[in-house]
């Protein structure tokens, strides 16, 4: 058995700025990930996007993969930096799959770790199967002639801006407007941008049977990636999102969620670190009271 003050599941921004804070106050971290360092934000989502979005306007423009491979480039040397700057300030990072196999136990292949409290910060994963944005802007599949991306949320309309800039024959396929149930966007501000697409080049339509596509992406949202066959002892709402209350802890003492596996998905890296401080912040008060407790 390895003992830690704190077990993190997953190294996304919220698994990352758990660690951060943590080691920052000397606490024994354990972060554990069965994918790549960084989670989809630095590997798949918004750094390779603002990445590509940068060159697709530059006058120097590269073709498609050769800019995927530059832009990738830079994410592992960012990945690579920011792990090395971890785990010099202490952290033991471990590759596998976490599985909660006590309320205080984490397995990882044949390791078993224990600390006082676990971080799950396990992220979300696309809502539909097929090809996904992850894998265009990863590179691991190539768009070719006529690209049709489903889904006119934030996601589908950015990759549709950039692979027109590319040069890509594009169709978005949507649902009455663009950013159709977003909270607090105006139908005005979508209207716009739609007919800023279409200015663009972008071809909208309202059905993919009304596109000769010779690709498909689907960018029709996200859910959360938590099994909860591997966390039995936390609790999930019918949306699949993890329970938790004011300072992110679960159903389960001592075990807190961030990131996309709590509601509202997607709150952005300033709303992560606010409430990762909450996290800390409430640990220290609850073991203050505690001793309080016990000494009165």
């Amino acid at each position: 058995m390895e003992y830690f003050d704190t077990i993190i599941v997953g190294s996304g921004p919220g698994g990352y700025m758990s660690a951060k804070l943590l080691l920052e106050k000397r606490k024994r971290v354990a972060l554990v990930e069965k994918s790549l360092f960084g989670g989809v934000c630095l590997n798949a989502g918004c750094i390779p996007k603002e990445g590509l979005y940068k060159l697709a306007l530059s006058e120097s423009k590269p073709e498609w993969k050769v800019a995927v491979q530059r832009i990738q480039g830079k994410v592992i040397e960012i990945r690579d930096t920011a792990l090395k700057s971890l785990v010099s300030k202490g952290l033991t990072y471990i590759e596998g799959e976490g599985e909660l196999i006590d309320e205080r136990v984490v397995k990882v292949g044949s390791r078993r770790l224990t600390a006082q409290h676990i971080i799950l910060a396990c992220g979300s994963k696309q809502r539909e199967p097929g090809i996904s944005p992850e894998d265009i802007l990863r590179g691991l599949i190539l768009p070719k002639g006529n690209v049709c991306v489903v889904g006119g949320g934030a996601a589908g309309c950015e990759l549709a801006f950039i692979l027109r800039s590319f040069g890509f024959k594009v169709y978005l396929v949507r649902r009455d407007t663009v950013l159709k149930g977003y909270e607090n966007i105006p139908e005005e501000f979508a209207q716009k941008l739609e007919n800023k697409l279409e200015e663009h080049g972008v071809e909208i339509v309202e059905s993919l049977r009304k596109v000769n596509a010779d690709i498909v992406i689907r960018a029709t949202g996200r859910v959360p990636n938590f099994c909860q066959e591997r966390f039995p002892f936390v609790g999930v709402d019918e949306k699949g999102f993890v329970k938790s209350d004011a300072f992110l802890e679960t159903t389960a003492c001592g075990i807190f969620a961030v990131g996309d596996i709590i509601s509202p998905m997607g709150a952005g890296y300033a709303f992560e670190k606010r409430k990762l401080r909450s996290i800390i912040s409430f640990k220290v008060k609850r073991k203050a009271l505690i001793t309080e407790k016990y000494q009165s």
